[in-house]
């Protein structure tokens, strides 16, 4: 029985518009490198051609994002107290996969960044989106099992489209139920959050907004709410964000936020938030460079002028020795 399990079944991922890539058999290691980037672009006929022949043996993966269109649901805790609490709360899905233990669920994507929760230093949900990836069945689990679908069908079997969209705060309100039945979840023993990063900073670029904040000051306090409270920062994560310089980040975390508040207001008939500039534009600096651009246009227009007048040619006799001359003015 071959196990290039990529070869066998690419071609129907492919023709559904996914973005399938190969990973080690019996591994969630990718056999490629950088496979990130097809998290946001779909792999050419000659990729698929290459890793087709190029390995023996294969798991698959699903990229998960903007390119594939799809979003997952992990549930990767067999803590009894935990599942009792979030099963009540997730979403349904007509497509799960299971692997060694927990589950995942599979969902529409619209914009959503990867997001997880943490209980006791564990992992116990997490939202894998952009920049992630999640092995599929048939492959073959580290520990020897089949990945398998619990559902009648799997992603290669349906629409994409089809797929419901994850509830708007989901991962919010299932930290807030569960920092209430477990409250010793909230920190790390450091003072700063150890799960939560989007929610809370979501919470607080709401605000932000609401209160008219200017821009530049707004991106600013995300940015060190974000340092301060917690262990690693959301806007300099690279498994996060797709590079490593905070303000772009911030800034564009805050105007997706901006993008669906206003998007509210237009359902709603209401005003739309218009953010303003803010003050903390260096006035000196934005004065010296006024003046100097002034300086240099007043320049040009003295060259322009001169080069804009007449010369007048003038042709006199020596007194001394009689010989003509040409005399040129400017």
């Amino acid at each position: 029985m071959s196990k290039n399990l990529y070869k066998e079944n690419v071609k129907g991922y492919h023709e559904r518009g996914l973005s399938l890539i190969p990973d080690r058999y019996a591994s969630k290691k990718a056999m490629i490198k950088d496979y990130s980037r097809f998290c946001y672009e779909l792999p050419k006929s000659h990729d698929i051609a290459a890793w087709s022949e190029g390995y023996k043996e294969t798991n698959i993966a699903l990229c998960l994002g903007e390119a594939s269109g799809i979003i997952a649901l992990d549930i990767d805790t067999e803590d009894e107290r935990i599942l009792n609490e979030i099963l009540p709360l997730l979403p349904s899905s007509p497509v799960e996969k299971k692997g060694a233990k927990g589950f995942t669920r599979f969902f529409r994507y619209k914009g959503e960044a990867t997001q997880l929760v943490k209980f006791n230093g564990e992992v116990v949900l997490e939202i894998l989106s952009s920049n992630k990836k999640t092995t599929l069945p048939p492959s073959r689990h580290p520990n020897g099992c089949d990945y398998v679908w619990t559902t009648d069908k799997g992603l290669v079997d349906i629409d994409k489209e089809s797929l419901p969209l994850l509830p708007p705060f989901l991962v919010a309100n299932i930290e807030s139920h569960l920092r209430t039945k477990f409250p010793d979840m909230v920190s790390d023993g450091k003072g700063k959050m150890t799960s939560g990063r989007n929610s809370a900073l979501g919470a607080l670029c709401g605000e932000l907004i609401r209160d008219k904040v200017p821009v530049d000051e707004a991106i600013k306090e995300l940015i060190r709410h974000d340092k301060e409270q917690h262990e690693v920062p959301l806007f300099s994560d690279p498994n996060e964000m797709r590079h490593t310089e905070q303000f772009t980040n911030a800034l564009q975390f805050y105007t997706n936020h901006l993008g669906t508040v206003n998007s509210r207001h237009y359902r709603k008939g209401e005003e739309y938030e218009i953010p303003i500039t803010a003050s903390a534009v260096d006035h000196a600096a934005a004065e010296a460079a006024t003046k100097g651009k002034s300086q240099r246009q007043e320049s040009q227009k003295s060259s322009k002028k001169k080069e804009s007048l007449p010369v007048l040619i003038a042709k006199t006799t020596c007194p001394c020795c009689n010989h003509k001359r040409t005399t040129v003015n400017d």
